[in-house]
């Protein structure tokens, strides 16, 4: 198309008309998939089959293709006319445009030959909005189409995220994705939330891959490196324990987390080593750390080794500078309780089953907030050979977040996982009627898996629509609520147990084990292939996979 010699501004109407019909016929089609799917329930047989295939390969194909040109002749028309101005010379007040020589905006002194874009960034954000609402329609759509993408950020800048949307809304789409993605990350994020769901779903879909991830990845896991120490002592049924933990992930917003956990308990073991199950409690805390890469993580995590093996004639003891490096980060302390159920079993030869469940209670009194979660998981694994095996785990979490007094976030997670490692186990007795054994198990294995997270927060206009459902007895349409305003995220990853070494003690009387004693040291990765984003409020999910880093 050319559109060479014809008004800039009627041009920009067409333009607009397109991308509204183009995003109807989008509507078009969803609905019409609902509508099928929903028929396709209680329709069964050859002719749903045909019904089906005629849709999905024709029909949808069609109007999506149709849309898709709309939205490109579009996009193509607002480029034009743009390429066209600026080889023209022309500029808001310049000769042949819709601002004349002149002009002033209505309401104000302010002529619009003379408002440069670092005129107008200069004002403060309740002035640049009021500046821009006086402006005619004839006269705003040419001065913002002026802009570069640094500019209409520049103009952004200050405003409240309804003021963001509301300009952002007088832009052409393409002008639209382009300010937006100049922005800064979290001032994007606070205006794309106050935009309409089509326009927000719109944006997401123009964007560049990198950028989308930094937007809507923050809270979804890239990579994620873990270490875990256990000690334990058990006798006459009776159990204490302590554990240490260190992880470090990375997000695919580009932001990264480092997360020190600590706890210690006690409780009763039932069974034996064969079969049993044991119910412990006890008390727990960790600190969180916030970076904005992961470089800031990693230099962190290297300082607070150097501050820990830093020992010396001159420092004998250590200790001073790592809580220097441990309370130089900006981080949050909680602290509360877990209680947590066990069971095993072995298979003789053929492998063995776990499984459990934990309830943790956590509080921040730095910030007012409680949290409390429920897990449940299963663990199985079967033995190939001398040395090999194959394994296989699950776990669903439940969390709630409390702030203030008030609930503020619902968090489900779902994730599943297979593996093929190898396994070597030692094990030497000594002693006659009093005995000691002691037994080693080393091992590694990698292997695939999967997880899928759902979390609705509380300053979510949604949330509020949930509550008054469930209120009013409408589960069904809580749950269609809850799905659609929450941030869903499903993730294929690769997990590798990097070491895993088990060492005990057993004391024995009379050939019955009476006390035993040991410790577990585990390192362990994963690493997303697949992430599949649904911001909350939309329908769509966006592959960020080959945005994030």
């Amino acid at each position: 198309m050319a559109f060479v010699g014809m008004d800039p501004e009627r041009i920009r109407k067409v333009a607009e008309q397109l991308r509204q019909s183009s995003h109807q016929l989008t509507m078009v089609n969803e609905t019409v998939q609902r509508l099928i799917n929903q028929a396709t329930q209680a329709w069964e047989g050859q002719d749903t089959l045909d019904f089906s295939d005629a849709w999905t390969g024709q029909h949808k194909l069609t109007l999506q293709q149709c849309s898709e040109q709309l939205e490109q002749m579009s996009t193509d028309a607002i480029e034009q006319i743009a390429q066209q101005e600026k080889t023209s010379g022309i500029t808001p007040g310049g000769p042949g445009s819709a601002l004349k020589p002149g002009d002033v905006i209505p309401g104000t002194t302010i002529p619009m030959d003379g408002l440069t874009p670092d005129k107008l960034n200069a004002m403060s954000p309740e002035d640049r909005e009021k500046t821009l609402e006086a402006m005619t329609p004839a006269q705003r759509a040419a001065y913002l189409a002026s802009l570069t993408p640094e500019q209409a950020a520049g103009l952004l800048n200050g405003m409240s995220p309804e003021q963001s949307a509301g300009v952002l809304a007088m832009m052409t789409p393409a002008a639209r994705v382009a300010a937006l993605s100049a922005m800064p990350t979290e001032d994007r994020r606070k205006a794309l939330e106050e935009m309409p769901e089509a326009m927000r779903d719109e944006v997401y879909g123009a964007m560049d891959r990198e950028v989308l991830a930094q937007t809507i990845g923050h809270d979804v896991t890239l990579a994620k490196t873990e270490s875990t120490l256990s000690v334990e002592a058990e006798a006459v049924g009776f159990k204490i324990e302590a554990m240490g933990q260190g992880e470090m992930v990375v997000n695919a917003d580009g932001s990264s987390t480092v997360k020190l956990h600590g706890e210690f308990g006690g409780g009763r073991t039932f069974g034996s080593d064969e079969k049993g199950a044991s119910v412990t409690a006890g008390l727990e805390a960790e600190r969180e750390y916030q970076f904005a890469s992961p470089e800031d993580a990693e230099k962190f995590i290297a300082d607070l080794k150097h501050a820990a093996t830093s020992v010396s004639i001159d420092n004998p003891n250590p200790i001073d500078d790592v809580w220097k490096v441990l309370d130089s980060g900006h981080h949050v302390d909680r602290f509360g309780g877990y209680l947590q159920a066990e069971g095993h079993a072995e298979l003789g030869e053929f492998g063995e089953i776990a499984g459990g469940g934990r309830i943790d209670v956590l509080a921040t009194p730095s910030e007012d907030k409680l949290e409390a979660s429920l897990k449940l998981h299963y663990d199985a694994s079967a033995n190939a050979g001398d040395f090999a095996k194959f394994s296989s785990g699950g776990e669903v979490e439940v969390k709630g977040e409390l702030e203030h007094g008030q609930l503020s976030k619902i968090e489900l997670k779902a994730s599943t996982n297979g593996a093929f490692g190898a396994e070597l186990e030692g094990k030497s007795s000594s002693g006659a009627l009093l005995t000691t054994t002691h037994e080693v198990v080393q091992g590694s294995n990698i292997g695939q898996g999967g997880e899928v997270k759902m979390t609705l927060s509380a300053d979510n206009p949604g949330f509020s629509q949930v509550k008054e459902a469930l209120q009013n007895g409408d589960v069904g349409k809580a749950t269609e609520l809850a799905y659609k305003y929450s941030d869903v995220s499903y993730r294929q990853t690769v997990n590798t147990v990097l070491a895993d070494d088990e060492h005990s003690v057993k004391l024995g009387a009379f050939g019955v084990d009476v006390a035993k004693a040991g410790y577990h040291f585990e390192s362990k990765a994963e690493v997303s292939t697949l992430i599949m984003e649904k911001p909350a409020g939309s329908t769509h999910y966006y592959d960020i996979s080959g945005g994030s880093r």
